[in-house]
């Protein structure tokens, strides 16, 4: 209504304005169509009636510039050592953060209406939405009254009224948890027993300003977090197969390396002991033909055998003494 009454009183300022200046200055078309309807009755209610909504709005305008209530950008309060003065962005964000703590409500806007004269006040608006079916005959007295309390004790001055607007929430998928609706009950049954501002059973979350902005930054960081442990899993694997694979193979050369050494002395000794046993064995057969006239194929033969498994000094020594039994 004010709106329009406002349009209604420039529309009859600029219609008469504009006339009666066509009209003086002798402007064509303006001068001669006033000449020509001058007499006319209509003409005459016409002009009374935008003489009369110019000066009733203009008086009105007048009162209101005189008599009406101050607003200021900041609330102030005086004590023994001066004076403190809160702006009105300070006071917004406090009664916003208050409503931001009810998991029930997300918080549209808050304002502030300050008010500067002999006992200041402020009055406050927050518009809210609905996280579901919410008993607002209960939650908003719940809300107001915290919103009061915070901003009093914030400036120290009155607040005289907390309006809470309700929109509509545009998200029919955003409803409270069983968690927050537990949260509700029991500060609305706080509130019934007569505590001005309830304890947070569980911390309630900050981010409850509706904006699409923000729940798709968060979308996109957790697939880019879940990427790059991707990418690091998969350069780790590459890296932990390639040490499993040279461990291997240092312990194929460890055992390659250990095992003929370790089997290398056995076959020495193997192989000495046999020498001896045959150097044994071709001794006594060399007696044995001492005795039955031996003859020298087989002594030929008894020193090939030793000289084949035991070197020819061996050989030699082992003809030395076949040769005297002959």
């Amino acid at each position: 209504m004010r709106k329009f009454c406002m349009v209604i009183y420039f529309l009859a300022v600029v219609l008469l304005v504009g006339s009666w200046a066509g009209y003086w200055f002798g402007i064509d078309p303006i001068a001669s169509t006033l000449d020509a309807v001058g007499g006319e009755t209509w003409f005459n209610v016409g002009l009374l009636v935008l003489v009369a909504i110019v000066a009733l709005g203009s008086v009105l305008l007048l009162l209101r510039a005189l008599f009406a209530r101050s607003k200021s950008s900041y609330e102030e309060s005086s004590n023994d050592f001066g004076s403190v003065m809160v702006s009105r962005d300070t006071i917004e964000q406090t009664a916003e953060d208050v409503v931001m703590q009810h998991p029930e409500v997300r918080s549209l806007k808050t304002k502030a209406r300050l008010v500067n004269r002999k006992n200041p006040y402020a009055d406050i608006t927050a518009r809210v939405a609905p996280r579901g079916v919410i008993p607002f005959a209960s939650v908003a007295p719940v809300i107001q009254s915290e919103v009061k309390t915070s901003v009093e004790h914030l400036t120290g001055n009155r607040v005289r009224k907390v309006v809470i607007d309700v929109r509509k929430n545009h998200n029919p998928d955003d409803l409270m948890s069983s968690e927050e609706e537990e949260v509700m009950q029991k500060r609305i049954a706080a509130f019934a027993a007569g505590e001005a501002r309830p304890i947070d059973v569980i911390p309630c979350p900050v981010e409850r300003k509706l904006g699409a902005a923000g729940e798709e930054a968060a979308e996109e960081v957790v697939p880019a977090e879940a990427e790059a442990a991707n990418e690091a899993a998969a350069s780790e694997a590459p890296a932990d197969a390639a040490a499993g694979e040279e461990g291997a193979a240092v312990e194929a050369s460890v055992d390659a390396t250990v095992e003929p050494a370790d089997d290398a002395p056995e076959t020495a000794e193997g192989q000495k002991l046999e020498a001896e046993e045959a150097h044994h064995v071709a001794a006594d057969a060399c007696g044995e033909k001492t005795d039955d006239e031996p003859s020298a194929a087989s002594s030929g033969e008894a020193g090939a055998d030793v000289e084949g498994s035991k070197g020819k000094p061996e050989a030699g020594s082992v003809e030395a003494d076949v040769e005297p039994a002959k």
